[in-house]
């Protein structure tokens, strides 16, 4: 009877250090996939034309958001809609883009520098083929939640009887979720 309760005594023990027991590889690797899922972006830009450099062809004021879906820490595509006001000779032109949405994080840190591109449609004033290529810095916060920094590279074609097309340089500022 005494040697049945040692081995009772035993197995217990060795159940309980066997709970206590530290993570593994693979459980580390599953805690770092928790950006994976729905993503929202919002974003503003200010863009100064470099072509064409006419002084009566203006600067740009946008907002834009973009939805869609986090395969990993690294790579986010979605879908997109913003509101350009372009003010060009004297006038204000409003364009709307609708883009596809590709965004690499490089890092897997909670300040990372990422890389963002989009591709669409701008209907409007100015309508034709809307380029944009973004290079920044993103900064986690709580919750999956971050605030993102970066230089955009952004070109708006005009397709129409005046050729309004724009190439703009300037900065975007966003919030993610």
């Amino acid at each position: 009877m005494r040697r049945f309760l040692a081995f009772i005594t035993i197995a217990m023990l060795a159940l309980a250090a066997n709970a206590q027991q530290s993570p593994t590889d693979t459980d580390a690797v599953r805690s770092k996939l928790t950006m994976r899922g729905y993503k929202a972006f919002y974003d503003v830009n200010y863009l100064f034309t470099i072509y064409p450099s006419d002084t009566d062809t203006g600067n740009s004021l946008g907002f834009s958001t973009s939805h869609g879906f986090q395969f990993n820490n690294h790579l986010y595509f979605g879908g997109g809609i913003g509101f350009k006001s372009f003010f060009c000779d004297g006038t204000t032109r409003l364009v709307v883009p609708i883009f596809g949405e590709l965004r690499c994080n490089f890092l897997n840190r909670r300040t990372t520098p990422f890389v963002c591109g989009r591709y669409g449609y701008g209907f409007g004033k100015i309508h034709g083929s809307y380029d944009s290529l973004v290079l920044g810095m993103r900064l986690a916060l709580k919750n999956n939640h971050s605030l993102t920094a970066g230089v955009e590279y952004s070109v708006q074609l005009d397709i129409g009887d005046n050729d309004y097309s724009q190439t703009n340089i300037g900065f975007r500022l966003g919030y993610e979720f």
